[in-house]
């Protein structure tokens, strides 16, 4: 019989189901590479920068590989593992088919992200080899310890060194002190900066908007140093601190090494990183009661985890959704009564303390503008689902699927959805691209994006188990599919960053002008001003932003700084006739005298009959 006859008997008596697995990943390798070189193909026609390299790198990458993965589809086989460098590159298609030839970035990160995936799956085998010996010494967790240290305090040098350079838009920030401020001379979380502006009538608490009873614990915090820093500090550790629960989490289905990985992924990913110098809100606080809600779920361990999600509440009462969810994973995973029925019980009478009791009583009778975020689907919750379900279009825009693939890109796209609990993260999603087009909410910076992506990490520790478990994987271990995510995780950072984001630390003349404007205010006066100083100005009963200030209820302001720069300012055409008109208003001199002008700036004094607001009855945005 020859050698050729003998292959093809072979081939025949192999399980179809097991040449079927093979012949699927090859032929979705080869679909990858064929779809990654048309992309290079457009972006070198269209004279992209640095085509030529871009074009020779891609083909030296691809071209062999598809050569060999011709050649196996001669002499089929069910032992040969799949290329991960491969998979990296269809991670990052979207980018580089849709990407445009004035950025390289899309095109040429995914390259080099490959080729040290590439690198890392040839020397796998040696430098596991190699480091045997040594494994006792190397101690993942202690490394990860020391890196996350670094982590924090890089990321907090950066979230200050921003606030400097007045990179935030600040207006948050300058809430949540305010807020902290108001707290401590005896009024419970008040800020006219939003209470005045931002409800059809003028409310006097944070808890009109949110019951969050997390600010208690910073209390004590910003009495120690009431600035915009201090805020940020606490922020970044408790960041930092989910690297705990998120590696023991690991750990409860990893090895060492592979779970510090998976862990430096978690905290590497956009919605993770750019919490740490984004706009502050008390919801980042919520990493390591979620976090440890989740570890001690899996755990078993039953009064730890119900603290945990005590916890969870005490940060924001959006996540009740949490503590369903959980029960119905707990219910459906027959687990004992105890797991769901408590669970449901404390997050029905969450929601109706929150919603019938705690939201009215401090709103009495006002309603918030952030409810005209979802407006536009209905008038009733129904409704607006009925609309979401006929019209999805709606909410799945372009930068709503940019939002979900920056979200799961870090992740593999499908790992999570190796465990139930990311279906816990659907109503959070939801929510985020329901809410956008009123409010911004799907962009993977801001805080609405903590949450869900938490809940993504177990699915995802459960899937490099499972891969690397798998016979027909035996060469894809737990470590080196975690350092693919690491890879996934960075490259999906990096292709967030933008002119936009980098500008953030940009320093310029005016900024020690800006701060020298602010030191010349009394302490004690109500002022106005532009949005990037509220940082440096709210520490005081009544502060306003002058942009808006005709849309306040009450612009009772004493003192109004008007930046020259419309740019820096914030004018939009949303804002501009009211704007305007203030700026007209300040010219009367019977009112207001102008007590300090340079090119960036003007400072008016009220020496006359007060502002008097402009704003619709009953309007809020």
């Amino acid at each position: 019989m020859s050698a050729q006859t003998s292959t093809i008997n072979n081939v025949a008596t192999r399980p179809q189901g097991s040449l079927r697995r093979y012949l699927i990943p090859t032929a979705a390798e080869m679909l990858i590479s064929a779809l990654w070189m048309a992309g290079v193909g457009r972006y070198f026609l269209d004279h992209g920068r640095h085509a030529v390299l871009l074009f020779l790198a891609a083909s030296c990458l691809l071209l062999p590989r598809v050569v060999v993965l011709g050649l196996r589809l001669a002499r089929p086989s069910s032992e040969r593992s799949p290329a991960l460098w491969i998979y990296l590159l269809g991670l990052y298609l979207p980018e580089h088919l849709t990407g445009s030839a004035k950025i390289v970035m899309p095109h040429l990160l995914p390259l080099v992200l490959a080729i040290i995936c590439l690198l890392a799956q040839i020397l796998h085998d040696h430098l596991h080899k190699t480091l045997i010996p040594y494994a006792r010494h190397l101690h993942p967790a202690a490394w990860l310890a020391g890196i996350v240290t670094v982590y924090c305090l890089v990321v907090t040098a950066l979230a200050i060194a921003k606030l400097h350079a007045f990179g935030y838009v600040g207006q948050d920030i300058g809430y949540f002190m305010q807020c902290l401020y108001t707290g401590l001379h005896g009024r419970l979380f008040s800020s006219n900066q939003y209470h005045d502006l931002l409800y059809t009538r003028t409310v006097s608490s944070d808890f009109a908007s949110h019951n969050q009873p997390a600010l208690f614990f910073l209390l004590p915090i910003y009495w120690l140093y009431p600035h915009a820093e201090t805020l940020f500090v606490v922020r970044n550790i408790c960041l930092a601190l989910s690297a705990y629960p998120a590696y023991q989490l690991a750990r409860y289905r990893l090895a060492p090494l592979p779970s510090a990985l998976v862990t430096m992924s978690f905290l590497c990913a956009p919605a993770i990183l750019f919490q740490n110098f984004y706009d502050y809100a008390p919801l980042s606080m919520v990493g390591p009661p979620l976090l440890f809600s989740l570890l001690f779920f899996y755990r078993r361990q039953y009064v730890p985890y119900l603290a945990s999600l005590l916890l969870c509440l005490f940060v924001r009462e959006d996540l009740v959704l949490l503590v369903f969810g959980m029960g119905v994973i707990a219910m459906l995973g027959r687990r004992e009564r105890k797991w769901f029925v408590p669970p449901f019980a404390i997050g029905i009478v969450w929601t109706l303390f929150t919603w019938t009791i705690l939201l009215p009583h401090f709103q009495q009778g006002a309603v918030s503008a952030v409810e005209s975020c979802f407006s536009y689907l209905g008038a009733s919750p129904g409704e607006m689902l009925r609309t979401m379900f006929l019209h999805p279009q709606m909410i799945l825009t372009h930068k709503a699927i940019v939002y979900l693939k920056q979200m799961f890109s870090p992740f593999g796209l499908v790992l999570p959805f190796f465990s139930p609990v990311s279906v816990v993260s659907l109503p959070f999603i939801l929510i985020n691209l329901a809410g956008d087009p009123g409010c911004n909410a799907a962009i993977i910076f801001r805080h609405y994006s903590l949450i869900p992506f938490i809940l993504l990490l177990p699915g995802t520790v459960f899937a490099v188990r499972w891969i690397g478990m798998r016979p027909s994987f035996r060469s894809l271990s737990q470590s080196l599919l975690a350092f693919t995510l690491l890879l996934a995780s960075a490259g999906t950072t990096l292709l967030s960053f933008g002119d936009a984001e980098l500008s953030w630390w940009n320093t310029a003349a005016w900024q020690t002008e800006a701060r020298r404007v602010i030191e010349t205010l009394p302490v004690t006066a109500a002022i106005a001003v532009p949005r990037y100083m509220l940082p440096l100005a709210a520490n005081r009963d009544q502060v306003y932003q002058t942009l808006r200030l005709l849309d306040y209820h009450h612009p009772s302001a004493e003192f109004v700084v008007v930046d020259r720069d419309p740019r820096r300012m914030g004018v939009t055409s949303e804002w501009q006739n009211h704007y305007d008109e203030l700026l007209t208003q300040l010219q009367d001199s019977t009112r207001f005298t102008a007590i300090y002008s340079s090119d960036n700036y003007t400072v008016y004094r009220l020496i006359g009959a007060p502002l008097a607001s402009m704003r619709l009855e009953g309007a809020g945005k």
